[in-house]
């Protein structure tokens, strides 16, 4: 015999856990790994080198390189701003970035507090921004390669000799040429 008071507790309850757990600025961790496969967060965590993650994921290249296009999807899904700087970013957009990542990369969850993650989507981020601002700077590398790119679009075609043609052809009289 169910209680409809109860029930209505328990939803309750169930909205409070929910509300507890979005308070949290990153998930828990799933209970599938173990304590001793936790990857604490280093002092100075921007001080650590993607090939440092990398290695501590134990990842291989192609693994690698499917997490950091995961998680520059996983920041377009979020919706971070592409023009604001790191810390400005909100904290629940960087939490709904970790659960997209979680999703197809679970042993990222090994990262205390997602930290792992944050730090690769921020030199994402960063690289982004770079890229934008040199773009149209030709004293850069990638704004002489741009440069390269709009002359060959402007550029007219190049028109090679005519052939002639290699079955014989009428002209207006009707005689062959």
């Amino acid at each position: 015999m169910t209680h409809p008071d109860r029930s209505e507790s328990d939803a309750a309850s169930l909205a409070a856990a929910n509300t507890r757990r979005h308070r949290h600025s990153f998930p828990r961790r799933p209970s599938s790994h173990s304590i001793s496969d936790n990857i604490p967060r280093p002092r100075n965590a921007s001080k650590v080198a993607m090939k440092e993650l990398k290695r501590l994921l134990g990842y291989d290249r192609k693994r690698w390189n499917a997490l950091r296009t995961c998680t520059r999807f996983a920041m377009l899904a979020a919706d971070l701003e592409s023009d604001s700087v790191w810390k400005s970013q909100d904290q629940e957009k960087i939490s709904m970035l970790a659960d997209i990542v979680y999703v197809d990369f679970p042993e990222t969850a090994r990262f205390e507090d997602a930290w792992g993650i944050r730090l690769i989507a921020r030199h994402s981020l960063r690289s982004q921004k770079s890229y934008r601002r040199s773009i149209n700077d030709p004293a850069t590398y990638h704004g002489r390669k741009a440069l390269a790119r709009r002359r060959v679009d402007t550029a007219p075609p190049v028109i090679t000799r005519m052939r002639r043609p290699l079955a014989p052809y009428n002209d207006d009289d009707g005689q062959d040429v």
